[in-house]
């Protein structure tokens, strides 16, 4: 007799035939199913790794060509994992995989949807509530605390120690820098606050932190006449196209010397604007047009710039559009069309501007005391491939550090998925027939997670996954596999490498949901390729 879930079919629309015949719903379950795990394996490769110069699980789907509906769907899980919590996206797309891979043979055995989405999100309920438990809690406020942390958990940092030990402490640092400009505290950081920005000098363990803004200033348009300190400054925001030249729209019109002095009239009246307008210091966008641009618009840059300086304001150019929204955030300036919009509503505050000059030689601008609590870390560097490196392994510190402000707790790192499944599988021989193999099936689907570090570590995972089962079984909730050690420990808390709560719920939660949406989504849709 067949199954219940092979007598069900859908109306699909046959192209090739160009009619309408019905197909088992579990013809297009699988398919579908078949198509996510693919996406899921496709990151299995990389987990686990170290590497500053890998990138993120999110990053990765984002650069595949995706097109079918499954597969799109476990793209969204991992963006959406990344851009709630930052990290674990690879985790949550591995879990997904392996709940729809469990659910796919529980299909084939005659469970139908309703009861295998009903189990999975009481299976993912009760492991959020087992590892919420479970977890140690860790005090946020000790700067050691939360360095020794950093150290051994699973983030992209160099191989060499001093290096790490130095970027860690900046990103620590940073954090703990918002907190003292905060005037209640801080519940959580913001960490669009943080700046990371680099400079080729040196080598990662020379890398600082500043307290505020700090903005590289283009060496050619320094002049002598320029201010290099204000107090109290309100900060202007204006676009490069302010000062485009009309040489090229006009030439034929007028002469050449004509349009070039208009433009010095009109670049003058436009400084004596922002001069009236109480700013002291001015922020000037990029050429959006990048080589297009004419020598006359440098030159014009170069003319705006010096008649500044002759008013007593400092001006810093070649703000790019990234920088232009995060720093006008966060001095509370707006950008105008015009100079003659500068009002005091869109002028930004600082409480001091300094100019400053690296060991490298160039000039930066420092800005303290603004609108909302900033900091910023400098990242040194020989090559473009350490200063890479070094931006990245400062970002999965400030992630995992945010990740603890947001929950402060830690789980055992790299197994405690099988303590997870330990305990869920402990509840089954209260559950009915249906409701014990759903669970014990998706249970059994969370050691996917050491079962593929064991995996691309080189060790034989099955044995791993065994020996990982025997220790918590007795009692070892914190074993797990250590990547320093290449084995199996009996206290990941005592080896230092530990996770943040907030991740793994995440991951476990995100990772039920997609994967009951895919469950249920509507079969009756034109499927795509992968």
């Amino acid at each position: 007799m067949a199954s219940p879930a092979a007598r069900t079919h859908t109306r699909v629309l046959d192209r090739a035939n160009h009619c309408i015949r019905p197909v088992p719903s579990f013809e297009i379950h699988a398919s579908s199913l078949f198509a996510a795990c693919i996406v899921a394996n496709a990151l299995r490769p990389t987990f686990g790794s170290n590497d500053p110069a890998r990138q993120s699980g999110a990053e990765i789907l984002d650069g595949l060509n995706i097109s079918n509906w499954a597969g799109v769907m476990m793209v969204d899980l991992a963006r959406r994992q990344s851009e709630t919590i930052g990290d674990g996206s690879s985790t949550a797309v591995i879990i997904c995989g392996a709940f729809l891979q469990a659910a796919s043979r529980l299909l084939e055995g005659g469970k139908s949807v309703a009861t295998i989405e009903k189990c999975l999100t009481d299976t993912a309920d009760e492991a959020v509530r087992m590892m919420t438990d479970c977890a140690k809690p860790v005090d946020v406020t000790d700067p050691d605390v939360i360095t020794n942390l950093c150290s051994g958990a699973p983030i992209h940092l160099p191989d060499d120690p001093s290096s790490s030990r130095v970027l860690i402490t900046a990103a620590v640092d940073s954090i703990l820098d918002l907190d003292q400009q905060s005037p209640d505290g801080m519940v959580c950081p913001n960490l669009e606050n943080i700046r990371i920005v680099s400079e080729s000098w040196g080598k990662s363990s020379d890398s600082k932190v500043f307290s505020g803004i700090l903005l590289q200033r283009p060496t050619d348009l320094v002049t002598e006449f320029a201010p290099v300190s204000v107090v109290n400054a309100n900060v202007a925001l204006i676009r490069y196209w302010l000062l485009k030249s009309n040489v090229g729209e006009e030439q034929g019109k007028r002469s050449r010397e004509n349009i070039l002095k208009e433009d010095r009239k009109r670049i003058l009246n436009d400084c004596r604007l922002i001069k009236k307008s109480g700013a002291r210091v001015v922020l000037i966008t990029k050429d959006e047009h990048g080589d297009e641009s004419s020598g006359e618009d440098d030159v014009n840059l170069k003319i705006c710039v010096h008649y500044l300086a002759k008013m007593d304001i400092m001006a810093i150019s070649d703000l790019e559009e990234a920088q232009v929204r995060s720093v006008g955030r966060l001095l509370g300036c707006a950008s105008i069309s015009h100079p003659s919009e500068l009002t005091a509503q869109v002028l930004g505050r600082a409480e001091r501007v300094d100019e400053v000059n690296s060991p490298a030689g160039n000039a930066w601008v420092h800005f303290v005391g603004t609108d909302s609590p900033s900091s910023t870390v400098v990242v040194h560097g020989s090559s473009e491939e350490e200063l890479a490196g070094g931006r990245r392994s400062v970002g999965s510190v400030l992630t995992f550090v945010g990740n603890l402000f947001r929950d402060p707790s830690v789980l055992p790192g790299c197994g405690f998925e099988v303590e997870a499944s330990l305990r869920l599988k402990q509840r089954v021989p209260s559950l009915d027939a249906d409701r014990s193999e759903c669970v014990t099936a998706f249970a059994n689907a969370l050691e996917i997670v050491p079962y593929t570090l064991a995996e691309n570590m080189g060790l034989p995972p099955e044995e791993i996954v065994v020996e990982l089962r025997r220790r918590h079984a007795q009692g070892q909730d914190a074993a797990g596999l250590s990547l320093k050690h290449r084995a199996v420990v009996d206290s990941m808390h005592d080896v230092g490498t530990v996770q943040p709560l907030a991740v793994l719920v995440s991951a476990v939660q995100l990772a039920a949901t997609t994967a009951n949406r895919i469950l249920g989504m509507d079969v009756g849709i034109d499927e795509g390729g992968c």
